[in-house]
């Protein structure tokens, strides 16, 4: 998938460890994605607001509202 990122909003789990929920857009609208701690750790130069990336995840459907699970990213050239 890939987009870019509209807004971050970081949170410290109850181990004390970073991750963040970040707002993907693209063409056809913007949907909510989770970054948990180690996948956040090692991308924290990609994740910054308006920066585009192509990412690897996966779809969760929780209580019928789809979220995006990052599980790896890469940052594109605008």
């Amino acid at each position: 998938l890939g987009g870019i990122i509209e807004s971050i909003k970081e949170i410290t789990t109850k181990k004390g460890q970073k991750m963040a929920f970040i707002r993907i857009a693209d063409l056809t609208g913007s949907i909510e994605a989770v970054v948990f701690p180690k996948t956040y750790a090692s991308n924290l130069e990609i994740i910054i607001e308006d920066e585009v990336i192509a990412m690897q995840a996966k779809v969760s459907d929780r209580d019928g509202e789809k979220t995006i699970i990052i599980e790896g990213l890469k940052k594109l050239e605008k």
